[in-house]
């Protein structure tokens, strides 16, 4: 199930990938195709094997393809409390506070937000913003750049974090290279 996704849809392209980045799960087979622009997503099961399988071969000929990482679960269940405690007071927020109690955390926001299809656009942008930032770390450390408007806002928005925190340890970064040393 390979998607292919135009490089000349700039919106679509980026829309595309960080959905891929949003949905990425331990469950889930995600590939993003750097050169081409092919997104690749299966939810694994028995009965997708084969579509994997016959994905795997093609990951292995082809060049460009990244798996993309899911974000860890305790991460997901931060941002759920964070979304859930940062909403006014009311009915939708305990829901979500006593979802994120229960057994299965993850099921119970979810359903929770079925049933509240305003809420359940609010944390679509809170999550497909946190994808965006996952996503653009990714192309940084990858040596990847997107021509893309959101793509260089966030990574403006992360390189002035980065900086931030170096200047708060007291790195200063050495002329010419990308090193850093202590400031005295």
């Amino acid at each position: 199930m390979v998607e292919r996704v135009e490089q000349d849809e700039a919106k679509g392209q980026w829309s595309a990938i960080v959905a891929l980045f949003r949905d990425a799960t331990p469950m889930t087979c995600s590939h993003w195709n750097s050169q081409t622009g092919d997104v690749f997503r299966v939810r694994s099961s028995r009965r997708q094997r084969a579509l994997v399988e016959a994905f795997e071969e093609r990951l292995f000929d082809e060049e460009g393809w990244c798996e993309v990482p899911f974000m860890e679960s305790d991460d997901a269940f931060a941002l759920m409390g964070d979304f859930a405690g940062d909403l006014a007071p009311g009915k939708g927020r305990s829901e979500l506070l006593a979802a994120l109690a229960q057994d299965k955390p993850f099921r119970g926001f979810r359903q929770i937000l079925k049933k509240r299809p305003g809420l359940d656009r609010r944390w679509r942008k809170v999550a497909d913003e946190e994808a965006a930032v996952r996503l653009v770390m990714f192309c940084l450390a990858q040596g990847l750049v997107m021509n893309h408007p959101e793509f260089r806002k966030a990574e403006k928005m992360i390189r002035a974090e980065w900086d931030a925190a170096d200047r708060a340890e007291g790195l200063v970064a050495a002329s010419g290279l990308s090193l850093g040393k202590r400031a005295k």
